[in-house]
């Protein structure tokens, strides 16, 4: 599920693939499809491989190359554009600069070895365009 009105989106996709899953006698999958997607709020360090690895999939786009990060961003902008342009400025600053702080952006080595870098450069070159 994805609202951009909504703070609550990987929650109700977890619940929603919980509920999917027990309709279809897959409740053993239950409790590791919600962990997995709830790992994807970003609030806390994944608690393994492959919550990591669920993570850094989710973040991928941030490596992109520049252009198609551009595009990214502009995509982000459309989905938010009920919010106010100084609003969105200030909000989507700050959520950059806290990915910008964290000590790593990927948990996989030959992920963060690729993918660390160009993805500090496409958030710096955003963050660069909404400070203008």
């Amino acid at each position: 599920m994805y609202d951009t009105r909504r703070q609550d989106n990987e929650a109700a996709s977890a619940s929603r693939a919980a509920a999917w899953l027990k309709e279809v006698g897959l409740d053993q999958h239950v409790e590791t499809v919600e962990r997995l997607i709830l790992a994807t709020r970003h609030q806390q360090p994944p608690e393994d491989a492959d919550a990591g690895l669920v993570v850094d999939l989710d973040l991928a786009i941030l490596a992109a190359p520049p252009a198609a990060y551009a595009g990214y961003e502009r995509d982000i902008r459309r989905e938010y554009a009920w919010v106010p342009e100084p609003l969105f400025r200030a909000g989507r600053a700050t959520l950059l600069e806290h990915l910008l702080g964290a000590p790593r952006l990927y948990w996989h080595a030959p992920l963060r070895q690729g993918w660390e870098a160009p993805a500090r450069a496409n958030l710096g070159q955003a963050l660069e365009e909404l400070r203008k």
